[in-house]
């Protein structure tokens, strides 16, 4: 092997790995179970909601 580079890498291309805190969409399906990921969504949108009222609060305590 005279002139190539060594690496601590392999050279071949293999399936792309989720990062470990990345959660949505196909990497959630494939790590957590079909119940859990509806868990996961409901909180989310449980969130966004509860942030969305508070923001609308307070925009009309202010022209109020």
């Amino acid at each position: 092997m005279t002139g190539q580079k060594q690496t601590s890498r392999p050279t071949t291309a293999g399936p792309r790995q989720p990062e470990p805190g990345a959660v949505g969409g196909a990497a959630a399906a494939d790590r957590y179970e079909p119940g859990a990921v509806r868990a996961i969504t409901d909180i989310h949108q449980a969130f966004l909601t509860l942030g969305c009222g508070i923001v609308c609060w307070r925009r009309l305590k202010k022209q109020c």
